[in-house]
This record gives structure tokens, C-alpha cells and sequence, in this order.
């Protein structure tokens, strides 16, 4: 496994690493705060280890939305073409484990609320 990158906004921070097929992803979200609006063509893993989030999974086809509520230490499974939505409802930390792909597909019903948790903590 290979660190490839760190980065930090206003949600917390983020640190990639990669082996041959996945990459890794240990990340923060501070309370209120969202993550997630891409969804991919294999299946990606997601273990909180500490906090509580409301975890959203919508197919992008079918647009049928299912809504867990998880608390630390848990594992969820996200399916093939199925956005998450993650919102941290005290701040949590999580590992996220996705296939490698070439490019990063968005949901926009996911992504615009992301972006607007990041917009009117501004406010």
C-alpha cells in the first residue's frame, strides 16, 4: 500500500492511500457536515470507527433511497451505481475502501447537498 495524497477542508481531513485495485481513504466528518455524492460501477465498503453519521444509499437508476443510521464501529456495503450520502451527526472518523476507476461519477442530488452543508456553515 502507497500514501498518495492528504487533503483538509472545513468537513476535516482526508489522507488516500492505494494498492494495485482499491483506493484506501481514512477521513473525518465534523458534526453536521457531509461527504460522499459519487457512486461507482463495483462495490465500496465503508467503516465508521468512531462517531455517528446517517448514512444515505440511493441506486441512480432505480432512485430507490435507503437510510441507515450507524454507529461506531460498524461496516456498510454500498452496491454498484448507488450514491452515498454521509452526514456526521456527532464528529466522526471513517475508512473508506473503493475500487480503483478512471473517472469519479456524481449524483447531483447528493452532491448539491454536500456542497450546500459546506456553503451555509459559512454563513
Amino acid at each position: 500500500m502507497q500514501f498518495k495524497e492528504k487533503d483538509e477542508d472545513i468537513r476535516g481531513k482526508r489522507w488516500n492511500f492505494q494498492n494495485k485495485s482499491n483506493i484506501i481513504s481514512l477521513f473525518e466528518i465534523k458534526k453536521g457536515f457531509a461527504r460522499g455524492g459519487q457512486y461507482h460501477k463495483n462495490n465500496v465498503m465503508h467503516i465508521l470507527i468512531s462517531g455517528k453519521v446517517e448514512y444515505r444509499k440511493e441506486n441512480v437508476i432505480t432512485h430507490k433511497e435507503e437510510i441507515q443510521f450507524l454507529e461506531s464501529p460498524s461496516v456498510t456495503y454500498l452496491p454498484p451505481q448507488t450514491s452515498d450520502l454521509i452526514i456526521a451527526l456527532e464528529d466522526s472518523i471513517m475508512i473508506g475502501v473503493y475500487p480503483k476507476e478512471i473517472t469519479n461519477t456524481f449524483y447531483q442530488k447528493y452532491s448539491i447537498i454536500v456542497k450546500e452543508k459546506i456553503c451555509n456553515s459559512s454563513n
